[in-house]
């Protein structure tokens, strides 16, 4: 599967996470959960924009790989300092898991399509 049919709705989870954390009186949740979450969001329509065009979507998978590593060591350390499992042990599973999955997809991209929707010429070659 390509990166961004899980970069998607995986951003969406944080967007609504930060909603959810706002609801309940952080200020913060709101921030970083929808800003990390929109950010996510974007690459992933990045990324979709990009493959229907035949182009690769190295640069978008290695960002948002970034921004989920960042989350997982961020939510690690707010585990480590509460022990609270939801939401921070969640999330720090689910970004984690997500960091891998990307990291795999960097080292084992899929093709490219090409502009008119066929398969790209590398599949054609072989």
């Amino acid at each position: 599967m390509y990166a961004f049919c899980f970069t998607i709705p995986y951003g969406f989870i944080l967007m609504l996470g930060g909603v959810i954390g706002f609801l309940k009186g952080s200020t913060v949740s709101l921030v970083m959960g929808a800003g990390f979450g929109a950010l996510i969001v974007a690459m992933g329509f990045r990324s979709v924009s990009s493959h229907k065009k035949g182009l690769t979507t190295t640069l978008e998978t290695g960002l948002t790989c970034l921004l989920t590593c960042v989350i997982s060591v961020m939510m690690y350390r707010r585990y480590a300092k509460t022990g609270a499992i939801m939401p921070a042990l969640l999330t720090c599973v689910l970004s984690t898991v997500m960091s891998l999955f990307l990291i795999y997809r960097l080292l084992v991209p899929l093709p490219s399509k090409s502009v008119d929707g066929s398969p790209a010429a590398e599949l054609k070659d072989k």
